[in-house]
Parts: C-alpha cells; structure tokens; sequence
C-alpha cells in the first residue's frame, strides 16, 4: 500500500498560481501594485500548497525565471531566485530525503521533502492579514530569532508557515514544506498556462519599461518553447528597438517559418510586416527592387510557395 507522511516542521539552512483546466491562473501580476510583494506571493504560494506537484524546478522556472545560482547544502538541491520576480523578494528552492513518520505513526520511512521560502523586505501583509484570507493556524510558534510564525494546512501533506517579525507590522517570509510520498510532475497543459504567464509577465514588463529583465524572460521562454512563433515575434521587436538587427531578422525569420507550419497567417503578416522593415521583403504596393527579385508578399492570406520565401 502506498504510504503516505505527515507533513513536520523542519529547520534546515534555507527555511511564485494556477489550476489547470480549472480557475485558470491564480497568480496576480506582481508589477501592477508598486513595491509591495505579499498579496502576489500569497496568491502563488497558496496555489502551490493545494497542488505540491507544482513545486517543481521546471514549473517554477517559468513562474520566477531562471534561478540565480544553485548548490547542495546538508543534502539538499537549493535554487535561488531574485533577478526576475516580484521587486523586493527572492526565493529559496529545496529538494531532498528526509525521514519521517507515516500517518498511523509507524516508523519513520524514507519521505520526499520540499521547500519553497519567499523572503520580501515590504510585503504590506501581516498575520492578522493572513488569517482573514487563510482562516484560523493550525498552530502557532516561535522561531529561532523569537519571531512569531503561524502555520496553515492547505492539503493533507503540505503546509505554509507565515513569519511576521515581533512589532513590525510585516510578514517577512512564507514559506511552503510539502514532506510524503514522491510527486508527479506538472501536466503539459500546467506548464503551457506557465509558459504563457512567463510571456504575458515579459510584456508587461516591457510596457512599463523594465526592458532588461523582459528581453531575460522572453530568451528564456524561447530557450524552453522554441518553436513558440509569437515569442519570437515579441522577441524580433524588441531587438529591433534595441538596435539589434541581425538579432531581430533572425528571430522574425523564424517567426515567419514556424508560423508557416502553423497555417498561421496572422502570424506570418506580422513577421512579413517586420521584415519588411528591414526592407528584407516587397510589399504590395512598394517599387519593384531587383534585390528581391521574386521574393514579394503574397496579397491576401495566401501561403508562400517554395519560390516565393521572403530571405
């Protein structure tokens, strides 16, 4: 019979949603309320309580970005997170074996345990905060800095615990523990609903002029989904605005091949538009250029024959 473990309180050194095919995506944009993170975190960290399966390297790259660094420490895999999510916060990633008891109080077995800690330096939260949206603890305690921690059960093996420094009116960490049998992993249509969380978050970025760690997130969106032919359509604007030329021909190129498989002319309208830009590709109504020769756009949503490619 499959066993499974009851979730404990672990110190070790190190103490970012959605709901496939259900509520859609749970995670508010963390850049829409100014400098303060913790209704943002709480969204995502609650999310991932009620499905541990979720905490997961690959899902949470695309959730938090790229990990900054990563090492092992007292047995455990540790990736940290800070360059690309909420201003204000950095995250703690943990995986590794522990031994715990099972539910009917056997002794202890081998057990899955991992951790996901947000820190925020002005999360704009407090535990009285948390209680109106979690309801009652299920037990309270002090940590080693004799700072109040109050711990909420979300499912039947994995726990938040929420740490508001004495009188400082500021939850300064939420941290999840999931410790039982070993977890599947994200469905496909979870890491989709991420991917497009990843692209979405690049764009708003990009509208409120953060365009470094857009054009980071949209590189690493494409690293993980390169045939996505609408990155590559966000990815060549950019570029061009940034004055990379040979960087954005390359990616609107793409755009346009990708996007040909697809049957997708909108799409490949786009990528032709940008081109275009370039003077890469005629467009109806433009004087004929001997460089071209035959290589013209189509009028219409017609697709392109062998003889009729753009580059």
């Amino acid at each position: 019979m499959r066993k499974f473990f009851l979730s404990i309180s672990l110190t070790i050194l190190m103490s970012a949603s959605l709901q496939a095919g259900q509520a859609g995506h749970l995670y508010q944009n963390p850049y829409a309320g100014g400098p303060r993170s913790g209704a943002a975190v709480l969204s995502l960290v609650t999310s991932l309580a009620k499905r541990p399966e979720l905490l997961d390297a690959a899902y949470l790259r695309r959730m938090l970005g790229a990990e900054d660094r990563s090492f092992a420490q007292n047995g455990a895999a540790i990736k940290h997170y800070s360059l690309y999510v909420e201003p204000g916060t950095s995250y703690d990633f943990a995986e590794n074996t522990i031994m715990a008891r099972t539910a009917s109080g056997g002794d202890a077995a081998p057990a899955l345990h991992r951790q996901l800690t947000c820190h925020m330096s002005n999360s704009g939260l407090t535990h009285a905060q948390v209680r109106q949206m979690l309801g009652r603890p299920e037990r309270r305690y002090f940590d080693n800095g004799a700072h109040p921690v109050e711990v909420y059960r979300l499912s039947p093996y994995a726990s938040i615990s929420v740490t508001e420094p004495a009188n400082s009116f500021n939850v300064s960490a939420i941290e999840i523990n999931y410790i039982g049998a070993a977890l599947s992993k994200p469905t496909a249509a979870d890491l989709a609903l991420a991917d497009q969380y990843r692209l979405d978050k690049a764009k708003n970025l990009l509208a409120a002029g953060v365009t470094n760690t857009a054009v980071a997130l949209l590189a690493q969106h494409l690293e993980d989904k390169p045939n996505d032919f609408n990155g590559h359509l966000i990815y060549a604007s950019i570029l061009r605005r940034l004055g990379d030329v040979n960087g954005s021909l390359e990616h609107y190129r793409l755009a346009l091949d990708l996007s040909k498989g697809a049957a997708d002319f909108a799409a490949q309208d786009r990528a032709i538009k940008g081109l275009a830009q370039f003077g890469v590709v005629k467009t109806v109504g433009e004087p004929h250029n001997d460089n071209l020769g035959a290589n013209s756009r189509l009028a219409g949503n017609q697709r392109f024959s062998a003889a009729q490619r753009v580059y």
